[in-house]
């Protein structure tokens, strides 16, 4: 594959045009972000969805909202949204654009490569891709590994690791001090577009990574809770936060950290609510078992915001009920809910966050299809893209600073009458 699949598919260079002709024609319909530098850039917060490898629309996605000059802060994501968000995060300076990077990392990979358990895995996995007359054979493939009892996952994961490892390697990004470094490299002339309404206030990236501690039952985020985990937490590589995002049960293995260090019970209980025996050993599942779409990390409910935090889902949300009818269905609407109730109720409580996201079309498209034709890749992309152009065309930044402002005075309105 080349690169200019696709950034000069027609549908996607259609949609940019477009996205263009529009900013021309109605330029103050094209802020999006109060936080601005000399050349043009506005900067926002950027919270993306997991979904296997779904996850190459939020590539697409990413590329719109770059090429019409947005600029990214602070980066949240869970597995697959995870990987693109180090990516981000990790590739060049805040101000520069990546997802071209990121589209070069995946015309050059296999993705099947991470498909890096034994041949009886490979064709197991094969057989399920292959759609459901293959699935009698591929679960007798499942019930044929012997070894999964013990390893607790079809696939070791080491594949996908060593490609991250030696990806931020090459950008220079080997720790988690290097990688806040990098996110924190803003252009001298960043800023805020009205310096007198956000007085004392820093421009600061901060980094989500969600994962599952199954050992303490904790959700994590990473790094903030890296010192619960890691004996000196700034030296931690970040392909490990992300390696331990990604391990869908089953499929991966789950991450072991070994060597937890066992003197901070006070760390554990302030930012984990964990009073049990700190474990000397830690296994780590998907974070989004946990919260698959974390938005809610950077919600700042008593004041008024600088810039958007904006969103990316995969897939069409609850539009319409789930059938259950075999067990494989209800597993997975098992996994499907408990990886999204928490951040529907979240939003449900905040709906201001609905102007703030959107959703990815991602067809009929399966997430662990780690042999996703070229084709298929390309349409992926191009789903995120489109998405990606119809929400840059519809989001009002003043509009949803309105509602923040009401939000927030009935909040204090509530405060005034309660002291009363």
């Amino acid at each position: 594959m080349k690169i200019s699949q696709f950034t000069e598919n027609p549908q996607v260079k259609k949609l940019l045009r477009d996205l263009w002709a529009s900013r021309e024609r109605n330029p103050e319909r094209f802020v999006f972000s109060d936080v601005i530098d000399a050349e043009g850039h506005q900067y926002v917060d950027f919270v993306q969805e997991g979904g296997g490898m779904l996850g190459i629309a939020l590539v697409g996605y990413t590329y719109i909202l770059e090429q019409m000059g947005l600029r990214f802060v602070s980066l949240a994501g869970t597995s697959a949204g995870a990987i693109n968000t180090i990516l981000l995060a990790s590739l060049a300076r805040p101000d520069e654009m990546k997802s071209l990077k990121v589209i070069e990392l995946l015309v050059k990979k296999n993705f099947f490569d991470f498909v890096d358990g034994s041949r009886n895995v490979k064709k197991l996995v094969q057989s399920i891709n292959k759609g459901p007359r293959a699935i009698p054979l591929a679960l007798r493939g499942f019930i044929a590994l012997n070894g999964l009892r013990k390893k607790l996952g079809l696939n070791p994961g080491k594949d996908f690791y060593q490609w991250l490892e030696d990806v931020l390697d090459e950008n220079r990004v080997s720790t988690t001090a290097a990688l806040k470094e990098r996110m924190n490299q803003f252009p001298e002339s960043i800023r805020f577009r009205n310096p007198a309404e956000h007085q004392g206030r820093k421009i600061e990236a901060t980094l989500g990574i969600v994962a599952a501690d199954l050992t303490t039952e904790t959700k994590v985020v990473f790094p903030k809770m890296s010192e619960l985990y890691f004996e000196d937490p700034e030296k931690v590589h970040p392909a490990k936060y992300v390696r331990a995002s990604m391990s869908i049960p089953l499929f991966f293995q789950p991450f072991l950290i070994n060597n937890v260090p066992l003197d901070r019970a006070s760390q554990w209980y302030e930012l984990a609510s964990y009073t049990g025996d700190i474990p000397d050993q830690i296994k780590m599942a998907d974070g989004g078992f946990l919260s698959n779409f974390p938005i809610d990390l950077f919600h700042v409910t008593d004041k008024m915001p600088s810039r958007p935090t904006l969103g990316v889902k995969l897939g069409l949300d609850r539009t319409q009920p789930r059938k259950i009818n075999t067990y494989l269905q209800l597993m997975y609407g098992c996994f499907n809910t408990a990886s999204k109730i928490r951040d529907f109720e979240f939003i449900h409580r905040h709906p201001d966050y609905r102007l703030l996201f959107t959703n990815i079309d991602v067809g009929n498209h399966e997430w662990l299809n780690f042999a996703l034709s070229d084709e298929d890749k390309i349409d992926l992309f191009v789903r995120g893209a489109d998405a990606a152009a119809h929400f840059l065309s519809s989001f009002n930044w003043e509009y949803y600073k309105g509602e923040r402002r009401r939000l927030l005075s009935s909040k204090v309105q509530q405060v005034v009458e309660e002291v009363h």
